[in-house]
């Protein structure tokens, strides 16, 4: 993995918060693609990802806090999802239901500039809580009873 140096504050940062987890950072510890970094764990049934990373349209670094909590649903239940999924976004401060092409996901997203260990532990805590919450309740409603 290749971060530039000056990101070192913020790795040791992710560090702390996961240890308050109660995670080993090292052991979690994803880095596949140049130039981020990346940590997974699951929180019960939820898997947690935290990305460090650089975004393309910017000069600035990211911190994403993420979890793929399931499957799309089949084509004939996705408008009921999606309404569900805008209506949880209303519920919920500070994260955002979402999609990608092939799952749903909940996540918390900001630039690193200023983020402390405190912050940082809320979204942890917010994302692993919320998606952990959801993520049998929903799979149930919408892609095992049809």
């Amino acid at each position: 993995m290749n971060l530039p140096k000056d990101l070192q504050p913020v790795v040791e940062l992710i560090h702390r918060a996961l240890l308050k987890t109660g995670q080993q950072p090292d052991q979690i510890r994803d880095d596949k693609q140049e130039n981020e970094a990346r940590w997974k764990y699951l929180h019960g049934s939820a898997p947690i990802e935290i990305r460090l990373f650089k975004h393309p349209d910017s000069d600035s670094w990211y911190i994403e806090v993420s979890s793929a909590f399931m499957e799309l649903p089949p084509l004939s239940r996705r408008p009921e999802f999606y309404e569900q999924l805008l209506r949880l976004n209303l519920r919920y401060p500070a994260v955002t239901f979402a999609i990608d092409d092939t799952q749903a996901l909940l996540k918390s997203d900001r630039e690193v500039r200023g983020l402390d260990v405190r912050e940082l532990s809320m979204m942890l805590h917010r994302i692993s809580l919320i998606s952990d919450h959801y993520d049998d309740q929903l799979r149930l409603r919408y892609n095992e009873a049809q």
